[in-house]
């Protein structure tokens, strides 16, 4: 961008805000995402629910691979 300043100071703000704006954000994601992950592990049902969706996505897979031609 013309009359903003040498590039290299425009990259380092940049960079800079880039940082402040990451320690903001990420840390309520991260415990936001503890607190799920938390409550899928203490879930049986949950637990139940994607051991048949995973065992389903891996069987038809195994499926698709034994039909595919060279």
């Amino acid at each position: 961008m013309e009359g903003a300043g040498p590039t290299s100071l425009q990259l380092l703000l940049h960079g800079f805000l880039v940082v402040v704006m990451a320690v903001f954000v990420e840390p309520p994601i991260i415990l936001l995402i503890d607190r799920i992950s938390k409550g899928i592990r203490n879930s049986k049902r949950i637990g139940l629910w994607l051991d048949r969706s995973l065992g389903f996505i891996l069987i038809s897979l195994g499926i698709r691979l034994a039909f595919v031609e060279k």
